[in-house]
C-alpha cells in the first residue's frame, strides 16, 4: 500500500498495487475485489477510486483512512468491542447480501477511524459463496469448513468475526495458531470466555464483559457453521440488545440495501457490450445505443461496463446529458475529463486545434490556457470546424489509448454535442475507441434531434427490455436475503411494474418507509399480503418521487400514462393524458 497525491481532485489517496510476479495468481481477486468496492457504497466500507496500470503493475486508488486497524491496543473495553462489531457486521452484511465473502475478517483488516466508527478494509480475498480450493486467511480466525474445503458462506465471515470479538475483549486470539496446520488440535481443546480470561488477566480497570457477550463471542466460534448466528443482521440486533440502545434497521439498514443491489438480469447486454470492448482494445473502434423505457437500468448498465473498461485499463470518460445543457456541453464535459485521465497527451493532442477548441467552452479554453480569439466565420462554419477539430483530437488519442465514452441521458445532450458524437461515432472504425450512450426510448422522450437520430442509426442498438419475475426476485434477494414472502412479494411487484427494476425498487423504498417492510428478530419480514390502501399511497408515493427526477413532459406523461407503463394504475382517476 502507497500514499499517492491525487493531481486531478486534490489532496492523498491510498495507491493498492498488484506486482507482476504476483499478476499470474491474483490478478482475478485484485479485478473482482476493486469491481466489487466500486459498485458498493457505504459509509463503514473502504472508498475506491480509479484502476490503471504502469510499469509497475496493476493499482486502483482509494481513500486515505485517518486512524489506525485494531491489532495493537487490545484488551478493549466491552462497549467499545460491541461498537467495532456492529460496524463491521454492518459492512458484512452488503457483501452477504450479494452472495461474497470477504475471507479475511481480521483486527488488522478493521479501520478505526478518529471519530470511532470502524470500516472494513482490503477484499483481496473476496470470492462468491461456494468451495474454494485456497485457504486464505488470518489462521486464528480461519473457519474449520475452510481448512476441511466444504462450502463458505455468510456463517465464515461471522466466524471470522467471533475471533475479532474474542481477541478485542481479551487480548489472545481463541485459537492462536502460527499456521493453518496448528488449528485442528486447537479446535478440539475447550475455549475459555473471554470474561473468564479478562477477569485473570487482572484488568480492574475495564468494566466486566456481560454474560450475553460471552454467549455471543461463544456462538460465533462455533466449529459447526450451522451452530452460529446466521446473518450480520442478527449480530447487530444481539448488539443493540447489550448495549441497551436497540437499533433501528428497518430504514436505514433497508435503505442501504436498496441502494447498494446485485447488478441482475443483463447477461445478455453484458456479453454484447464485452465484445464491442475487447474490438475496440483492437483498434475496431464501436458505437453502441442503450435503449429502454425509465427504470430499466440504462444507468446501472453504463456503471458496469465502466468498471469492465477500467478493469481493461482503458481511459474511461463520462458525460451526463442532463447535467451539460449549454452548447458544446456533453463534448466539453468529455474534453475536460479527457485533460484529467491524460494531461500531457491531450495537450500535445491538442496544440493543432487549440484555437478552435477553445471556442467550444470557456473551462476548455482555460485548461488549454489560451483565451478563445474571433475568427471571421459564420455560425454555422464554426460550428463545423469545432466539431472537426474536437473529433480530431479524441482520433488522435484513440491512437495510442483506448477511449471509453460513457454518455448518458443522450435525449438530453445539447445540438452541437450530439453532431460531435456523431462525427466521431462515423470516425470510429480504425480509433481504439468505444462510444455508449443511453437513450430514453423514442415513445416516451422528447422529440430527437436530427443528430440523434443519426447517431442511433449508425451505431449498435441494445434494447433493455424489463426483468422477468424469476429476475425481480434475485434482485429483491439481493436486498433482503431469503425472508418469508420474498417470492409472494417479487411477484406482487412483478405484476404491478411490469419487471420494471427502478420502479420496483422504489416501491420497495416506500414499504420500507411506511413499515410494510421492517427488520425483525434477526430477519428481514415481508408482507404476506399488502395492504391495498397502504399499497395504493407507496405507489403514488413512488411515482411522485421518480417524476420529480424525471426531466420533459414526455417521459413524465410516459410514468403515468396507461396506454405505455404499468405504472399508470399509481395515479388517480381523474388523471387524463394526451397524445403527443
Amino acid at each position: 500500500m502507497f500514499r499517492a497525491e491525487d493531481t486531478v481532485r486534490g489532496g492523498l489517496l491510498a495507491l493498492k498495487l498488484l506486482l507482476p510476479a504476483a499478476q499470474v495468481r491474483l490478478r482475478g481477486l485484485f479485478e473482482l475485489e476493486y469491481q466489487t468496492l466500486a459498485s458498493l457504497r457505504h459509509p463503514r466500507m473502504v472508498r475506491v477510486f480509479d484502476f490503471g496500470e504502469d510499469e509497475r503493475g496493476i493499482y486502483y486508488t482509494m481513500e486515505l483512512l485517518q486512524g489506525t486497524d485494531l491489532s495493537t491496543g487490545a484488551p478493549l473495553p466491552w462497549p467499545t468491542v460491541c461498537a467495532v462489531l456492529a460496524d463491521a457486521a454492518e459492512a458484512l452484511g452488503l457483501l452477504h447480501a450479494r452472495r461474497l465473502i470477504h475471507r479475511d475478517v481480521s483486527p488488522r483488516n478493521l479501520w478505526r477511524m478518529p471519530d470511532g466508527r470502524v470500516k472494513l478494509i482490503d477484499f483481496g480475498a473476496l470470492m462468491p459463496f461456494g468451495v474454494c480450493d485456497q485457504v486464505i486467511g488470518t489462521p486464528p480466525l480461519v473457519p474449520p469448513e475452510a481448512l476441511e474445503r466444504r462450502p463458505l458462506d455468510q456463517r465464515a465471515d461471522l466466524y471470522a468475526l467471533g475471533g475479532v470479538a474474542y481477541f478485542l475483549l481479551t487480548g489472545q486470539h481463541a485459537f492462536p495458531a502460527h499456521s493453518l496446520k496448528a488449528l485442528a488440535p486447537l479446535w478440539r481443546t475447550q475455549l475459555d470466555a473471554p470474561s473468564l480470561l479478562l477477569s485473570e488477566a487482572a484488568r480492574p480497570e475495564l468494566p466486566p464483559i456481560p454474560a450475553a457477550l460471552d454467549a455471543l463471542v461463544l456462538s460465533l466460534l462455533q466449529r459447526a457453521d450451522s451452530a452460529r448466528p446466521n446473518s450480520a443482521a442478527e449480530i447487530m440486533d444481539r448488539i443493540a440488545a447489550l448495549l441497551g440502545t436497540p437499533r433501528e434497521p428497518g430504514l436505514h439498514s433497508a435503505e442501504a440495501r436498496l441502494d447498494n443491489l446485485a447488478f441482475v438480469g443483463r447477461t445478455r447486454a453484458q456479453r454484447r457490450l464485452s465484445r464491442l470492448l475487447t474490438l475496440a482494445t483492437r483498434g475496431r473502434g464501436q458505437a453502441v445505443v442503450l435503449e429502454s423505457e425509465s427504470g430499466n437500468g440504462r444507468s446501472r448498465v453504463l456503471q458496469e461496463l465502466a468498471l469492465a473498461a477500467r478493469v481493461a485499463r482503458t481511459v474511461v470518460l463520462h458525460a451526463d446529458g442532463a447535467a451539460a445543457r449549454n452548447p458544446y456541453g456533453v463534448a466539453s464535459a468529455l474534453a475536460l475529463a479527457l485533460f484529467d485521465a491524460l494531461p500531457e497527451p491531450a495537450r500535445a493532442a491538442a496544440a493543432p486545434h487549440e484555437q478552435l477548441l477553445a471556442h467550444a467552452s470557456p473551462q476548455l479554453a482555460e485548461r488549454i490556457g489560451i483565451a478563445a480569439a474571433p475568427m471571421k466565420l459564420g455560425d454555422r462554419e464554426l460550428r463545423a470546424r469545432i466539431q472537426d477539430a474536437l473529433c480530431a483530437w479524441f482520433l488522435a488519442l484513440a491512437k495510442e489509448h483506448t477511449l471509453v465514452l460513457i454518455i448518458d441521458g443522450l435525449e438530453h445532450a445539447d445540438d452541437s454535442s450530439a453532431a460531435f458524437l456523431l462525427e466521431l461515432t462515423r470516425a470510429r472504425r480504425k480509433a481504439r475507441l468505444l462510444l455508449a450512450c443511453a437513450l430514453l426510448h423514442e415513445q416516451t422522450s422528447a422529440p430527437r434531434s436530427a443528430a440523434v437520430r443519426a447517431l442511433v442509426r449508425a451505431a449498435h442498438r441494445v434494447t433493455l427490455p424489463p426483468l422477468s419475475e424469476p429476475e425481480l426476485q434475485q434482485l429483491l434477494d439481493s436486498a433482503f436475503g431469503q425472508a418469508e414472502h420474498l417470492v409472494r412479494l417479487a411477484g406482487r411487484l412483478y405484476r404491478m411494474t411490469g419487471g420494471n427494476p427502478g420502479h420496483a425498487i422504489d416501491l420497495c423504498h416506500q414499504l420500507v418507509r411506511s413499515g410494510a417492510i421492517r427488520f425483525a428478530s434477526g430477519s428481514w419480514v415481508l408482507p404476506r399480503e399488502l395492504d391495498e390502501q397502504r399499497l395504493s399511497s407507496s405507489r403514488q408515493e413512488a411515482l411522485l418521487a421518480r417524476l420529480s427526477r424525471v426531466t420533459g413532459a414526455r417521459a413524465r406523461a410516459a410514468l403515468v400514462c396507461p396506454h405505455r407503463t404499468p405504472h399508470a394504475a399509481a395515479v388517480p382517476s381523474t388523471c387524463r393524458c394526451r397524445r403527443q
